[in-house]
């Protein structure tokens, strides 16, 4: 990626965080030196935080609505009702209740992120860090996250690329071409370079590409930790 110029890298790294205007990520590109590893940790960062903003404001709707409708059936209310206040029924969760269903949500949203992220990782030659900031960037869908490394010019981080003469290329791509015939041609070429020499990891991303994508709207803010 490092290779890259710098119209090359603002190009690629707009595709991946296509709701923040190009002029940022240029300004966010040479803030960060130009290089493109930092200037996706902070485009992350940036695209995390306008979410939760996103979030915080639906929240804070729906909170007025609930807090007005609470208030209004209380104001409906007997006197003689008094005395019920405070009791709660078996269909009411206690706040341990929901604290726990939350966290358990939370854990499990982790959990699937974290799963997807390493299976695109373990796959090809792209850090860690790079294809977690991918994976949120597409809306934490695989399918998304294997189209914009296929369009992103990733493949460049394979450093086996050098021994994939343009016979084997062709031999490769025509194979898996024959198997997955509704992908388009570009995407299989671009899956063959990303994972050269394993044609099992193409077969694998390339079959994962076709399935449903499932958008986890719910923005995480990654960890980073070395791969």
């Amino acid at each position: 990626m490092e290779s890259l110029s710098t119209e090359e890298k603002t190009a690629i790294l707009h595709e991946m965080f296509p709701t923040i205007k190009i002029f940022d990520v240029s300004y966010c590109l040479k803030k960060s030196g130009l290089n493109f590893g930092k200037a996706v940790e902070e485009l992350l960062n940036q695209a995390f935080l306008e979410s939760e903003n996103g979030d915080s404001e639906k929240s804070m709707h729906r909170n007025g609505i609930d807090a007005f409708a609470e208030h209004d059936a209380r104001g409906r209310k007997r006197k003689g009702k008094r005395r019920r206040q405070g009791r709660r029924t078996s269909s009411t969760p206690a706040p341990s209740d929901i604290q726990s269903t939350n966290s358990s949500a939370t854990s499990s949203r982790w959990d699937r992120a974290k799963e997807d992220v390493d299976f695109l990782a373990q796959r090809t030659y792209i850090n860690t860090p790079t294809i977690r900031s991918i994976y949120h960037a597409s809306g934490a869908s695989i399918p998304s996250s294997i189209a914009t490394l296929c369009s992103a010019s990733t493949s460049a981080a394979n450093p086996h690329l050098g021994s994939l003469d343009p016979e084997t290329l062709a031999a490769h791509v025509a194979e898996l071409a024959l198997d997955f015939p509704t992908l388009p041609y570009s995407t299989v070429e671009a899956l063959i370079r990303l994972t050269h020499p394993s044609t099992a990891s193409a077969h694998e991303l390339a079959r994962a590409a076709l399935t449903s994508p499932i958008s986890r709207s719910e923005a995480l803010l990654p960890q980073y930790a070395p791969r």
